[in-house]
C-alpha cells in the first residue's frame, strides 16, 4: 500500500493563493519571496520562471500601446519576477500599500458629495480616453 497521493497542480495553486491572500498587506510579496527562498527549486525551473516573467513584461509593455490587457500582463510578469528578486517584491508591496491608500481616499471622496462622484467619473473617463488615444496613436505608428 502506498502513502497519500501528492497534491495536484490545482490544489497546490489554491494553497499558494490562500497563503498569499492571508498575508498582511504590504508584506505579501516579500513573505512569498522568503518562503520561495526556503524551498529548494531547480535552477532550470527558476531560469524558466524568470524568462517567462521577462517575456510577460515585454508583452505587457507592448500591449500598453496596442490593444490587449497590458496591465494584466505586466502584473503577471512582475509577480513571477518577485519570486526571485527581493527588490521587485518590496516594490510590489509598496505599490500595494499606495493603491490601498488611494482606494481609501477615493472611497471617502465618493461618499462626501455628488460633485465628488461626478469629478471621479470624469477623471475615469479622461483616463480611459487617454488610454484609447495612446492605443490609436500606437497603432498609427505601427502601420507606418
Amino acid at each position: 500500500m502506498s502513502g497519500p497521493e501528492p497534491p495536484n497542480l490545482s490544489t497546490r495553486l489554491r494553497s499558494r493563493w490562500r497563503s498569499f491572500a492571508d498575508a498582511r498587506p504590504g508584506h505579501r510579496f516579500v513573505e512569498q519571496y522568503h518562503q520561495r527562498r526556503r524551498v529548494r527549486n531547480s535552477t532550470l525551473g527558476s531560469l524558466f520562471e524568470i524568462l517567462i516573467g521577462i517575456a510577460l513584461l515585454m508583452v505587457g509593455l507592448t500591449m500598453l500601446v496596442t490593444p490587449g490587457p497590458g496591465i494584466v500582463m505586466l502584473l503577471l510578469g512582475l509577480s513571477l519576477l518577485a519570486h526571485h528578486s527581493l527588490w521587485v517584491s518590496s516594490a510590489l508591496d509598496h505599490a500595494e500599500l499606495r493603491l490601498r491608500q488611494w482606494g481609501a481616499w477615493l472611497r471617502r471622496r465618493w461618499r462626501t458629495s455628488a460633485l465628488s462622484r461626478v469629478l471621479i467619473c470624469f477623471a475615469g473617463l479622461l483616463l480611459t480616453g487617454l488610454m484609447v488615444g495612446a492605443t490609436v496613436f500606437g497603432l498609427m505608428l505601427y502601420r507606418q
